[in-house]
């Protein structure tokens, strides 16, 4: 996104995202992904899953990383809105998400 458009500068260094990853993260953390995820009429939703699973370290475990969401548009079910799953970051390993889990 940073090398098509400048709109979305202020987004990446906001200030109550730094105080919040200076408090969360270890020093010298660095900014990974920026992307722009637009779901369509008709398109199948993401499966759930935690964002972290890549990392090899058994859970629970201590912050290893952070993700922000800064909706452009309305959040509805309709356009794909971000699911979360309170307490999920204290599952054990191999606890998959699944519909029936509380949002």
């Amino acid at each position: 996104m940073l090398n098509k458009t400048r709109c979305v500068d202020r987004l990446v260094d906001h200030p109550r995202v730094l105080a919040l990853l200076d408090r969360l993260l270890l020093p010298h953390y660095l900014l990974s992904q920026l992307q722009v995820i637009n779901i369509r009429p008709g398109e199948e939703a993401q499966l759930l899953h935690p964002d972290d699973g890549f990392y090899p370290v058994p859970r629970p475990r201590p912050e290893l990383s952070v993700a922000t969401i800064w909706a452009i548009d309305e959040f509805t079910a309709d356009n794909g809105a971000t699911i979360l799953i309170p307490g999920s970051h204290r599952w054990p390993d191999g606890r998959t998400p699944t519909h029936a889990d509380p949002t």
